[in-house]
């Protein structure tokens, strides 16, 4: 089952980021309760801060996750903080929904 987040600055930032009309960011569809549903899916935003699982290199704080908190009605955030972010970056919507190609990691 897919879930995302389809709050309006959410879309609006996966739709500059990938150039690809998005309908939402997906979060994490497999692990333990403490994973699932409740991470940014590792395939969509590979090493950002809110995906679930450690990795051996930096996490990023991206738009997504502000974006995020200010959708939430709980946080006025200074994108300023973001920082920059390449994976997939304007990919387009092959990359975005997991299709394979020569450069990508993740592939369905």
């Amino acid at each position: 089952m897919r879930i995302v987040i389809n709050s309006e600055r959410v879309i609006e930032e996966c739709k500059k980021h990938f150039k690809c009309d998005c309908d939402g960011v997906d979060l994490e569809n497999d692990g333990g309760l403490g994973t699932i549903h409740s991470h940014w899916d590792r395939s969509v935003l590979y090493n950002e801060l809110m995906t679930a699982s450690e990795m051996d290199y930096r996490r990023t704080t991206t738009v997504f996750t502000l974006a995020l908190l200010e959708d939430s009605g709980w946080y006025q955030v200074d994108y300023q903080w973001s920082e920059h972010y390449y994976w997939g970056l304007n990919k387009g919507c092959l990359h975005f929904n997991g299709q394979c190609n020569n450069t990508d990691y993740f592939c369905t």
